[in-house]
């Protein structure tokens, strides 16, 4: 578990140092070529139709160049979209939740208290967190349908995300589960399901072929449970980009 745990550490280090490496690489490769046709074209006469020609490679490597950059202004992110605080049922404040995963080398992480434990202002105490993560406000809702559903809600600043909370726990069979997110889907857009328990793996639902893309968390409610289970995704540093991201099942599920 632990050899696990280190080769993703490692793995997550080397990608954001090649990233890295690779850019500089880039930028001073596409300078030179850029110089070579700039030289090259101060040789030729100006009306020669060979400097037209090196003027428009020119103009194309410095369209390539910048679309190459803009592709690689992601990061390679960790984060869990799923904990709770003394704000609810946790048993860590908001403060120090935040510096547990900081620990554990998280760069997102989502405050999803329970709606009917909310204490009176949960929000300005999230606000007041001290953190160089990107920290979302959430809220886990109670959904009574048939028994109750969990369904979490992340606010970004104009992307809100919904997430149909761990399957397992509900003691469905999959026409159960379809029929449950036929109706939520009449309540919200539902756009991923979380397929953990507490953070562990099951592995029926690993397997499950589900019409949203699957997604893990470790649902804390203790310092014990923090780091269980993870998504890792490139994307710009802010919220709107990362929840776009999980979105469009552009992430991976991992697990210590």
């Amino acid at each position: 578990m632990l050899n696990k745990s280190l080769l993703i550490v490692k793995t997550k280090n080397f990608s954001k140092a090649w990233k890295i490496f690779s850019k500089k690489l880039l930028t001073y490769c596409m300078i030179l070529i850029i110089l070579q046709i700039d030289w090259m074209s101060n040789k030729l006469n100006d009306v020669s139709i060979f400097y037209f020609f090196y003027q428009i490679i020119g103009w194309t490597f410095i369209q390539l160049f910048q679309k190459l950059l803009k592709l690689y202004n992601t990061m390679l992110l960790k984060g869990c979209l799923h904990t709770h605080t003394t704000c609810s049922d946790g048993t860590l404040t908001p403060q120090q939740v935040t510096l547990r995963y900081e620990e554990k080398g998280y760069d997102f992480i989502a405050f999803t208290d329970h709606d009917y434990l909310l204490k009176p202002g949960y929000d300005t105490i999230y606000n007041r967190v001290k953190s160089g993560m990107v920290i979302f406000a959430g809220v886990e809702l109670t959904v009574f349908l048939k028994g109750y559903i969990h369904i979490n809600r992340i606010f970004g600043e104009n992307q809100i995300l919904h997430v149909f909370n761990h399957l397992p726990e509900y003691d469905l069979d999959v026409d159960q589960i379809m029929d449950r997110l036929y109706e939520l889907q009449k309540m919200f857009t539902i756009d991923v399901m979380e397929i953990t328990t507490k953070g562990f793996k099951v592995k029926r639902f690993d397997e499950m072929s589900l019409p949203h893309p699957s997604i893990v968390s470790d649902d804390a409610h203790t310092a014990i449970g923090i780091g269980r289970a993870w998504i890792e995704l490139d994307a710009k540093r802010d919220k709107d980009s990362i929840l776009k991201a999980i979105k469009n099942g552009d992430f991976w599920n991992c697990y210590c």
